[in-house]
């Protein structure tokens, strides 16, 4: 029984594990943007300004759940990159990754499972409109 209460608590202890956004600057940071005005670009404008690399991640969940969507994962990109002075964004990638997991067994047999956490990466740009 105590097997199980370690299975448990250390799956509760993962749930705890939040959504995380993180950035890399590559240029100067600009005042905020309203993250509805964060523009999605899949081809490269005449003249833009880059500002930070983004990396957005959602809730670690079981293999068999369903995860953050992919609309989710773009807008805590979005926000992050608002939050920079980013108006625009160059979506490089969304994936599943793995996030560790959680086994437990005697010298007669065990058990784990493993977690995922949905995340996706992007260019945070400041495009200049034209005149």
């Amino acid at each position: 029984m105590r097997l199980v209460g370690k299975f448990l608590l250390s799956l509760s202890l993962l749930s705890l594990c939040a959504c995380t956004t993180a950035h890399v600057m590559v240029g100067k940071a600009r005042p905020p943007v309203p993250p509805e005005q964060v523009k999605v670009y899949f081809e490269r404008p005449a003249k833009y300004q880059e500002i930070a690399i983004l990396e957005a991640s959602g809730e670690i969940r079981l293999p068999i759940s369903s995860g953050d969507s992919s609309e989710r994962i773009i807008e805590r990109l979005k926000r992050e990159a608002g939050a920079l002075g980013a108006n625009g964004l160059f979506l490089w990638g969304l994936r599943e990754q793995p996030a560790g997991g959680v086994g437990a067994g005697n010298y007669r047999a065990g058990v784990g499972v493993g977690f995922k956490r949905d995340s996706g990466m992007a260019l945070a740009v400041y495009v200049e409109e034209a005149p």
